[in-house]
């Protein structure tokens, strides 16, 4: 917390906490209106993919509030929502990882065409936005000491890393390399994985 008070401090997790959320219903609003449009159907499901990061969020939220007036309650529901926000890129990590793994095995790859510029500049957009918004949120985390907002900035960077392998998967369909989005998805699930891992680790130690 550094030298803010614990007011001052819910404040501004808060507000960094809300403008992840913003983003978040963006994203979600940009590829569904994208995927209705063009009929994609992989756009439609990444969109609904927007849609339950908000969970993370909600719990982001709800921890910093819950944990508003005691500091050593602030330390615990810290220590419980960075535990959750890490479980959940454990998940997303193993999904995009053995989604990647059973396409290399049986050399089936499905990448949606349909939309074509479209359907990329709506995962280009959702790349930088993700982006942004993890190293704002990281930028936050650093400041305000906090390792629920360090979580939560993880779990933006692995949206962001996730719509990079299905642009991957796309461009590399048109371009005739459809292996490129299973390729992609075994180097992020690693990278997924080893930092959701380090993160849990240092909650589990954190006093």
């Amino acid at each position: 917390m550094g030298n803010l008070s614990n007011k001052e401090y819910t404040s501004a997790a808060l507000k960094t906490a809300y403008i992840g959320m913003a983003g978040n219903l963006l994203l979600a609003a940009i590829k569904f209106i994208t995927g209705m449009l063009f009929h994609s159907t992989a756009v439609i499901s990444d969109a609904v993919h927007s849609l339950c990061d908000l969970f993370g969020d909600l719990i982001i939220i709800a921890g910093i509030k819950l944990s508003d007036n005691e500091i050593h309650e602030k330390k615990r529901f810290e220590k419980i929502s960075s535990a959750v926000i890490s479980s959940i890129l454990i998940v997303t990590g193993l999904v995009i990882g053995i989604k990647a793994l059973k396409q290399i095995f049986i050399k089936q790859y499905n990448c949606a065409l349909t939309g074509g510029t479209a359907v990329i500049t709506a995962e280009i957009i959702s790349v930088l936005i993700k982006e942004a918004l993890f190293r704002y949120t990281r930028y936050r985390a650093e400041k305000l000491n906090s390792l629920t907002l360090r979580a939560n900035a993880w779990h933006h960077r692995s949206d962001a890393l996730s719509s990079l392998c299905a642009l991957a998967g796309i461009t590399g369909a048109k371009a005739g390399f459809a292996c490129l989005e299973s390729a992609a998805g075994v180097l992020i699930c690693v990278l997924i994985l080893k930092t959701a891992f380090g993160i849990l680790i240092q909650s589990i130690r954190s006093s």
